[in-house]
Formats: C-alpha cells, sequence, structure tokens
C-alpha cells in the first residue's frame, strides 16, 4: 500500500534540509506516514489555552486586543486568517506568517515583529500601538512556557489519532513552482518562513539519492547512464517504479516496518 501510494503522487520539488532533488522523495514520504503509524505518544493537550496567559492575558493583553485589533481580526472577521479572539487563536496565527508566538521568545514571534513594523504591513492599521502596549504584549510573550502553546491547535497536536480529512492547497505567490498539490502546502511554509526553495538537483544526483534510499546502493555506471540517457519527462517516475519493484527495496525497509510490530 505504501509503495503504490508513493507511486501515485507526482515527485516534483525538494524542500526538506539536504535535499534539493528534483521532489519529496518517496521515503520521506514513507517515513512520515510511519512516523503516524508507529507512534507511540499520548495525545496530551493542555487543560486550558487562556490558562497559558495567566492573569495577565485576562486583565493586561485581552482588553487591548479587543479593543485595538478585534475589529478586523475577530473570530468572525479573521482577516488573513488571525484572530485575536482566544489564546489559542494568537497563538496559531494566520495565513501571513504562521505561528504568531514564539513562547519566550518575543523578538522572533511575528506577532511582535508585525506590532513594532518590522513585518509589514505594521498593525494595526491606522494609530499604531502605543510603545508601552507594546511592552505588555512583549513581556506576556516572554513570560509564556514553550508547553503552554501547545494548545493553539488542538487538532495538529492530534494529528496522529485524528481522522484525515481532504484540504484545499492554499494559495501561493510563486504559483509558477509549484506542479502538483503537495508543492503548494511545502511553498505556503517556506513563504511563511521568507525562504527560497532549494534548487533543483541534477539528474545524475536524483538517480543516486534514489538508489541510497529505495535499495540502499548506488546505481552501476550502466544503470546511471541509462537514467541519464532518457530524456523523457516520466524518467524520474520510471526510475522509481522501478527500484519499488526491486526486491531489495522490500529488504532495507522490511526491516524497519517489522520493527513496529
Amino acid at each position: 500500500m505504501i509503495a503504490t501510494q508513493c507511486r501515485k503522487i507526482p515527485l516534483a520539488h525538494a524542500n526538506l534540509p539536504g535535499n534539493s532533488s528534483g521532489g519529496i522523495p518517496c521515503t520521506v514520504r514513507r517515513g512520515l506516514l510511519l512516523t503516524w503509524l508507529g507512534i507511540g505518544m499520548a495525545a496530551v493537550i493542555p487543560a486550558s489555552a487562556a490558562s497559558a496567559a495567566g492573569g495577565d492575558y485576562e486583565k493586561v493583553i485581552r482588553p487591548l486586543f479587543s479593543e485595538r485589533c478585534a475589529e478586523c481580526h475577530s473570530d468572525e472577521e479573521r482577516s488573513s486568517g488571525f484572530s485575536v479572539a482566544t489564546p489559542a487563536s494568537i497563538f496559531s496565527g494566520g495565513d501571513k506568517y504562521g505561528q504568531a508566538v514564539v513562547a519566550g521568545s518575543p523578538k522572533t514571534s511575528p506577532l511582535l515583529q508585525v506590532l513594532r513594523g518590522h513585518k509589514k504591513p505594521r498593525m494595526p492599521m491606522g494609530e499604531s500601538l502605543s510603545e508601552e502596549e507594546i511592552g505588555r504584549v512583549e513581556s506576556w510573550i516572554r513570560d509564556l512556557k514553550p508547553e503552554e502553546t501547545l494548545a493553539a491547535d488542538p487538532e495538529e497536536w492530534r494529528w496522529p489519532f485524528v481522522k484525515p480529512t481532504k484540504r484545499e492547497p492554499p494559495t501561493v505567490d510563486r504559483r509558477d513552482w509549484v506542479r502538483n498539490p503537495v508543492d503548494a502546502f511545502i511553498l505556503k511554509k517556506l513563504e511563511q518562513a521568507d525562504l527560497e526553495p532549494a534548487p533543483e538537483a541534477p539528474k545524475r544526483t536524483l538517480a543516486r539519492r534514489a538508489y541510497l534510499d529505495l535499495v540502499g546502493v548506488p546505481p552501476t555506471p550502466e544503470q546511471l547512464a541509462a537514467f541519464l540517457e532518457d530524456e523523457s519527462p516520466e524518467a524520474y517516475e520510471a526510475l522509481i517504479d522501478r527500484l519499488l519493484a526491486d526486491p531489495r527495496y522490500g529488504e532495507r525497509w522490511g526491516r524497519h516496518w517489522l520493527d513496529l510490530e
């Protein structure tokens, strides 16, 4: 089943550290799937996201955001997908910058960067928050502990135990880079982090990575030459199919699957 699913998903781009191949290798997808199946963690979610901010949130932060930000960023409006209605929605962030708060680190929190104007456009629109008001938000973020923000999106932290649902690919700036729906989700995260996609790897590198990942040995000179000479658009897909059908693929990866039993 895993091999079948890999063959059905087009490989286009590589966007993982150290991988600039023209696609997300089947081994990466397979590893993610095996993690979903084999992970042994408990779905423990903090009892209340509101408690993450303690009294400071209810007495200081909530009134400030309600007065200055809720007109455009309530649960009803959600401009740019961002809402200040609850600590959970604040932690989750919006469509443009993703996670809005980095617990204990105001400097790297997109929320504070937007309030100070370090990220554009500066918020709130019109009259900006005073330095004293921004200082309140800064102190609140600095006092947060990482585990307190895990309740930002309960669905995200319970994902191994949640039924998969179809999601529409997000809108991205570099539409020319997207070759399949998977690319859109990856590119969205890269754009939120102000990162550029890695360049595509040459065919020689693609072949070596595919062989080493799937069957554990590099291609022979003849196998490599055959792949380099194949100029068809489906050359890489065909190579992956051949390697998935190779008995060495089952020998190499079977032991990992059996370890999960």
